[in-house]
């Protein structure tokens, strides 16, 4: 079957769901969808035989538990969609006419992407009013889960114009923001380090064997769990910038961070944890 005759089969599906007893028959459907009678008639035969429809109250086909789970979950990607679009700058009529196609056949991956995408869209809208806000503030509006954000480290002091902090090879990009219950967590995962001695020109390798974060006041060590570095994100200060599409929350806090090789450890450096979101 096409495309048009599933987005039909699925707007027949919402119809039922929609709307009161008294419409749901086969002239208040083609009425409410521009369609001939016929044609909707033979949509719900259909959908009958798919067990999504139950035919036996004469003139009032209602949704099976089936049907109503199928439309349920639809009617989910197609606002995922709807909302992505929007945000894009997709007009609404567009963005409803190719939301309720693309929800055919979007794979599990893509809506989960999307969903996430949507989340960071609705807090960026939550946010928009504020310039200036806590990582906190941030956690408490966003749903339990674990969201991918991109990071840089940012050296504090520099006298040969090179900005960016050796820390950067020392984890993984992006980090994780694990949020539970309005309470969040930057997720860290360290890797091995690679560099040349300055001493001899030999190939070192090592890891960051300790890291803090100043809490405001003074340096805390963050808590390791296996190979990765926990920050709480309340530590995290943020700002807004931008409106609309452009806009972005850059989030920032000062971190000391210690390196290993072997036996030997690195001067203490001191950095800038810049996440953006």
């Amino acid at each position: 079957m096409n495309d048009d005759s599933e987005v039909l089969k699925n707007q027949v599906l919402m119809a039922l769901c929609d709307n009161v007893d008294e419409e749901k028959n086969v002239s208040s459907i083609a009425k409410i969808l521009n369609e001939k009678s016929y044609k909707i008639s033979r949509v719900l035969s259909a959908l009958e035989q798919e067990g999504l429809v139950d035919k036996k109250v004469e003139r009032h086909p209602r949704l099976t538990e089936t049907g109503k789970k199928k439309i349920e979950e639809y009617k989910y990607k197609v606002g995922i969609f709807i909302n992505h679009l929007l945000y894009e700058g997709i007009s609404e009529e567009n963005a409803k006419k190719d939301a309720v196609r693309w929800a055919l056949s979007a794979s599990e991956e893509t809506m989960n992407v999307l969903d996430e995408a949507n989340e960071r869209y609705r807090i960026k809208n939550e946010l928009r009013g504020e310039c200036a806000f806590s990582g906190n503030i941030l956690c408490k509006l966003m749903r339990d889960g674990d969201y991918k954000f991109s990071y840089v480290f940012y050296r504090m002091c520099s006298e040969d114009g090179n900005v960016l902090s050796m820390a950067n090879n020392g984890f993984e990009n992006p980090c994780t923001l694990s949020v539970k219950n309005g309470k969040g967590t930057i997720r860290l995962k360290s890797k091995r380090v690679s560099a040349n001695s300055a001493v001899n020109g030999h190939m070192m390798m090592g890891e960051v064997s300790k890291v803090m974060y100043f809490d405001g006041i003074t340096y805390k060590e963050a808590i390791k769990e296996g190979d990765e570095i926990l920050i709480p994100v309340n530590m995290i200060q943020f700002v807004n910038s931008g409106t609309g599409i452009g806009q972005f929350m850059n989030g920032t806090v000062n971190m000391k961070m210690q390196c290993s090789v072997g036996n030997v450890h690195m001067p203490e450096s001191v950095a800038l944890f810049s996440m953006t979101i």
